[in-house]
């Protein structure tokens, strides 16, 4: 579940206010330790306005292939390439995987 900023301002102000061990007080209140202590540090870090919700896409996508790649190919031709390479790809696994011999 997604809390607006007040929200979270709100929580956080009630945890340090609870006569309770902040484990206990957060138990009570359904959220979880390391949420709460995520917002603390945000809160601490940047005031309100850094716990306003933050976009759960990352940034950047680990395997993407980038618009020109390092050998100076734009994006479609090395996925032309990758297609064409595949018959060969697939031959080269069988013979590591000891299922085709490779002429000598």
């Amino acid at each position: 579940m997604r809390y607006p900023a007040s929200e979270k301002l709100e929580i956080i102000r009630t945890v340090e206010a609870s006569h309770l061990l902040t484990r206990q007080t957060l138990k009570m209140l359904g959220i979880p330790s390391s949420t709460y202590y995520d917002w603390y540090a945000r809160w601490s870090d940047g005031g309100v306005d850094a716990l306003a919700d933050r976009s759960p896409r990352p940034g950047s996508i680990w395997n993407r292939i980038p618009e020109r790649s390092i050998l100076g190919r734009r994006r479609p031709e090395v996925l032309t390439l990758s297609v064409l390479l595949r018959p060969w790809k697939k031959k080269r696994q069988a013979q590591r995987a000891g299922r085709v011999t490779s002429p000598q």
